[in-house]
């Protein structure tokens, strides 16, 4: 009280190594709170201190206290597995106080997802820490909320092998419905991704509810349409897309139609998402770009040298260079009328050597 910690650490420390058992535990952990609270130990030391006091005193809430606390530490230190194996461990030895015991694992577990620690801990750690507190996700105060942060961590991940079976896990074990069709969404996209279109497709059917907001309608309609077009069936993708506009339904369509080699149409819709994407003076970005390159290609594709001219009048003065402005440059050079227009060849010919190989053969495709 009077500031003297170096004064309190010895006494406290004399106490530690004396015959009483319960001065000893007592002791031993209210040095170790000092020293932590006085910066001469951090966290990780603090838990490692406090894990040698683990058998000083045994059986009653001071023990019980000391494990919880051994937890907040190993959590403070960013040792989450630790943290949790620890408190699974108590819960599992102090069955009349498994209540508060588990609310405190929920507690910790929506503070992992909830805060930055998730961007620490490596892709198959994260798995293996949800794999393993699956039940944390159903009988935390607000279970709909934690399984979406879940989702939204598993859906950054590279380990759709790894994140496919929660998602699922989660899926089935939600009890709401918008939950549900949230969960489903975010797993189609995940197979999309694998290339896997009946999975998604499966996933979105059995997640369907009644009542769905017009944002989760139109995101699932989206998807739908993708995995139809990838399942090479146009007529029912673009029939997913009915009704929907705007630059998300257009370039989905576009998608679609471009699969399909509708060229004519799929210019159409990319001269939407121009129209409502595209900003009318200043820098464009590398997507503006993208987007324009896109537009034009189908542009040329149907024969539209007049949509080619268009652009090439209003946009050449700020499509830069680089890969794509050199591909867009080339696809506005008109049709050469005969083959003895060398210089035109020539011009052609020069943009295709400065265009990357398989940046042109993707955008052919």
């Amino acid at each position: 009280m009077d500031g003297d910690l170096d004064g309190a650490l010895t006494a406290l420390d004399r106490l530690a190594n004396s015959a009483d058992r319960l001065d000893r535990a007592r002791a031993g952990a209210r040095a170790i709170e000092v020293r932590l609270a006085s910066g001469k130990l951090d966290a990780a030391h603090a838990a490692q201190a406090l894990d040698t006091l683990r058998y000083a005193w045994r059986g009653d809430r001071r023990e019980l206290a000391l494990r919880e606390r051994l937890a907040d530490m190993h959590q403070r230190a960013g040792a989450w597995r630790e943290a949790f194996s620890e408190l699974r461990g108590t819960e599992a030895d102090f069955p009349q106080a498994a209540g508060s015991i588990h609310a405190h694992l929920a507690g910790m577990f929506a503070s992992l997802l909830s805060g930055d620690a998730t961007t620490r801990l490596t892709p198959l750690d994260l798995v293996a820490m949800v794999d393993e507190n699956a039940d944390l996700l159903t009988n935390a105060g607000d279970p709909a909320a934690l399984q979406e942060q879940v989702a939204d961590r598993l859906m950054t991940l590279d380990l759709p092998e790894r994140a496919a079976p929660i998602l699922q896990s989660l899926i089935t074990t939600s009890p709401d419905p918008d939950t549900k069709a949230r969960l489903g969404a975010r797993l189609a996209a995940l197979r999309l991704r694998e290339d896997d279109a009946p999975g998604a497709l499966t996933a979105l059917a059995v997640t369907q509810g009644p009542g769905l907001d017009p944002a989760q309608q139109e995101q699932r309609a989206l998807l739908r349409a993708a995995a139809h077009g990838r399942l090479h069936d146009p007529g029912a993708a673009i029939a997913d897309l009915a009704g929907l506009t705007g630059p998300a339904a257009d370039t989905t369509r576009a998608t679609i139609l471009e699969q399909a080699g509708n060229w004519a149409a799929a210019e159409a819709a990319l001269a939407r998402v121009v129209a409502a994407t595209i900003p009318e003076s200043g820098p464009l970005s590398d997507h503006h770009r993208d987007t324009l390159l896109r537009y034009a290609t189908a542009a040329a594709r149907a024969g539209d040298t007049a949509a080619l001219t268009v652009l090439q009048a209003k946009e050449d003065d700020r499509i830069g260079s680089g890969p794509a402005a050199d591909m867009l440059r080339l696809l506005k050079v008109a049709p050469v009328p005969e083959r003895a227009d060398m210089p035109r060849l020539r011009q052609e010919a020069d943009l295709m050597q400065r265009i990357p190989a398989g940046f042109a053969a993707a955008t052919a495709h």
